[in-house]
């Protein structure tokens, strides 16, 4: 019964999404409108409900428009290579045999995209306060995990350092803004400043409500970062794979995948590419890395809820 209650309301909340994503808006029915469905016959209800349309629709709107914040630039559409927050390049392979665990592929990567704040932030709700001053560089990043374009929350997110203000302390950190269209979501992430990782369960702001303009850059002055595939775990049935890229010293862990195996074989896909990893007699496993992938992303297996596999990481 549980089971089928979740799936109604995400099935409601599917058909909602995609309503909005092909341009309808819900807005509620006045008292005197509910007064009046509230008369009809019930047989006539579905009826009454398809045949609606409210008298006022454009003094509704006004005072809905006036709220309405720009929003961030938007996401361009999918592309080979490019995944998240990063674009990926030079994919070769780094030990042809891992004994337990160890890097299997390397690479690199730059930023998707990165834009200069031209507005100022400074959030005011909440216990926590955040700041960021005009210049403050911030990159796109993509946690949307639909494939189905009509299923996808629309509004971009944008995640750049910020000064954190709590208790009459203040601290730097970073955090990352969703347009919506009434105002910002606001969250920490995992990861680092110079490159968000997954959502996971980081701290939710109040919606910020004034507008935030961004100005995209050419070119970003952050660089080429290194890429790694590396192997965690071997289990029974499925090899554990994480994405990791490196900068300065520090170490962003994008995700971590269960590929199972089929017939002792697992497959990541690398878009024009794929690492194939075969299961050895010795338990090693035998890696290849070759150019006839068929276009498919590294979003394969499934997805740790996790980011790492040690008691004492997952706990955090």
């Amino acid at each position: 019964m549980i089971s089928q209650v979740h799936r109604g309301k995400a099935a409601s909340r599917g058909e909602n999404l995609c309503m909005y994503n092909l341009g309808y808006r819900v807005f509620a029915m006045t008292p005197a409108e509910i007064t009046t469905y509230a008369k009809v016959p019930q047989g006539k209800q579905k009826q009454w409900l398809r045949d609606f349309m409210p008298a006022d629709i454009q003094a509704r709107l006004e005072p809905l428009m006036q709220k309405i914040v720009p929003r961030l630039p938007a996401y361009e559409p999918d592309a080979p290579l490019a995944d998240g927050a990063i674009r990926i390049s030079n994919l070769t392979l780094a030990e042809s045999e891992i004994r337990d665990k160890g890097v299997v592929v390397k690479g690199s990567a730059t930023r998707r995209r990165t834009a200069v704040l031209v507005t100022p932030i400074e959030t005011k709700e909440g216990a926590v306060h955040l700041a960021a001053d005009p210049g403050t560089v911030f990159h796109l990043v993509d946690y949307r995990p639909q494939k189905e374009p009509l299923l996808r929350q629309d509004g971009a997110t944008w995640c750049g350092p910020m000064r954190q203000m709590a208790a009459g302390n203040v601290a730097k950190d970073f955090y990352c803004f969703t347009g919506r269209d009434y105002g910002y979501e606001v969250y920490r992430p995992s990861g680092k400043p110079w490159l968000s990782g997954p959502l996971t369960n980081g701290l939710i702001l109040p919606l910020y409500q004034q507008p935030i303009k961004l100005e995209e850059r050419a070119e970003d002055d952050l660089g080429s970062m290194d890429l790694d595939l590396r192997v965690v775990a071997v289990e029974s049935s499925r090899v554990l794979i994480a994405a990791e890229v490196r900068h300065g010293g520090e170490t962003v862990r994008l995700w971590l995948r269960r590929i199972r195996f089929e017939k002792n074989v697992a497959v990541l896909p690398l878009w024009d590419a794929k690492l194939t990893l075969t299961r050895q007699a010795n338990k090693s496993l035998k890696a290849e890395l070759s150019h006839d992938g068929d276009g498919k992303d590294w979003r394969a297996g499934d997805l740790s809820p996790y980011l790492f596999t040690d008691p004492v990481s997952a706990q955090h």
